[in-house]
């Protein structure tokens, strides 16, 4: 009989990193919805009903969410080392790389919304009611994300040396400042101040995934 010449199929990623994953959607999401939408726990304890008693018995409403921004980081501790209990013939796959990577980015989502709120001590959603601050913002994660996407397409699709990726990079700035000034005669009021936090906030998110394989990359 002849051989078979077709690879095997890598073994599935294991239930325990499945039951990781969950978790880590679970609390990365509730922290982040937590913080969106801005539960006051002490309004809510004075407006009084079966949920004002249940608030009362928590004798620090404040720490709720830092008790969440524990549990995603637990989570997520768990779910790493669980990704290294599977297969690296698996981990190598685009599907579950993916699959890697956005749990970890929606987790990065949370921390940031959290410790932002923290720090400025203001809303995110009550920030984006005034349409300057929000059309700022837009075009700054606009102008952030595809100056890195576009870098990132071009060396996909020809090995760069150091000349180039100068030129690449120069490139990506002049593009990054004709899209500025196109956004800027379109919309007339922005701030630029809101515009380069995005800038930098979404050229972060563009490398995020890069940076997390590349850290967790199998040796």
């Amino acid at each position: 009989m002849p051989e078979s010449t077709s690879k095997r199929e890598p073994k599935a990623l294991s239930s325990e990193y499945h039951k990781a994953h969950k978790q880590v959607m679970l609390w990365s999401g509730i922290l982040f919805i937590w913080e969106l939408v801005g539960i006051d726990l002490t309004k809510a304890q004075m407006s009084g009903g079966h949920l004002a008693a249940v608030i009362s018995a928590i004798k620090s409403p404040q720490a709720v969410p830092w008790a969440f921004v524990i549990l995603v980081t637990y989570s997520l501790f768990k779910f790493t080392v669980e990704w290294y209990q599977c297969s690296p013939d698996r981990r190598t796959m685009r599907v579950a790389r993916i699959d890697f990577v956005f749990a970890w980015i929606t987790s990065l989502m949370a921390y940031t919304l959290f410790l932002g709120q923290t720090i400025s001590r203001v809303q995110f959603a009550d920030f984006l009611q005034d349409p300057v601050r929000r059309n700022s913002l837009l075009v700054g994660m606009i102008v952030g994300v595809t100056g890195p996407l576009f870098v990132g397409f071009i060396r996909k699709r020809a090995p760069l040396n150091q000349r180039d990726t100068r030129r690449i990079i120069i490139v990506m700035v002049i593009f990054s400042v004709v899209m500025l000034l196109l956004f800027r005669f379109v919309l007339l009021s922005l701030e630029w101040r809101f515009i380069f936090v995005a800038m930098i906030s979404g050229a972060c998110f563009s490398f995020a995934p890069r940076l997390i394989l590349r850290a967790f990359r199998h040796k």
